[in-house]
């Protein structure tokens, strides 16, 4: 049997039932969050409403309800590096809500990948040019297990003990 890996770990791929499939559970653009941390996250509701860390939990939980009431068993979460992407911000909505959430593995572009720094010398546009599709969905598959499973996935930021 196939496996998908979701934040809670691997199940079933018979398992995802009704899946939406571009789901943002919380997106922050990481350059503006570092220039202006005190700006916060949007809560989409009219109006919108500013509010902090505790805030956009409550907003993903309440939208995660939501679609799980509706019928829905599992989302993809489509943020990606640089969008803020947060596996266990992810991992304590599908907890606490039951929601299966497929996190996604790569980047968030915009000109970026230029000037990210792998390593002295390499960026990940010049890594990705000289592999090929099989070689970085692979290191795609193995950062996203290896983050699942307790380590640091490069990209976001470092768990904390």
């Amino acid at each position: 049997m196939a496996t998908v890996d979701t934040v809670t770990g691997p199940i079933d791929a018979d398992e995802l039932g009704t899946t939406l499939i571009h789901e943002h559970l919380v997106f922050r653009d990481e350059a503006v969050l570092a220039e202006w941390p005190h700006a916060g996250t949007v809560r989409e509701i009219e109006p919108p409403e500013n509010v902090d860390g505790d805030g956009a939990f409550e907003a993903a939980l309440e939208a995660a309800r939501d679609v799980v009431e509706r019928g829905v068993k599992t989302i993809a979460e489509p943020t990606a590096m640089f969008g803020g992407r947060d596996v266990d911000f992810s991992r304590r909505v599908a907890e606490e809500t039951g929601l299966q959430v497929v996190p996604c593995t790569g980047a968030l572009a915009r000109g970026r990948l230029k000037t990210y720094p792998l390593s002295e010398g390499i960026t990940l546009q010049r890594a990705a040019a000289g592999a090929a599709i099989e070689g970085l969905s692979g290191r795609f598959i193995a950062e996203r297990r290896l983050w699942l499973r307790g380590g640091h996935w490069p990209g976001s930021p470092a768990r904390l003990a």
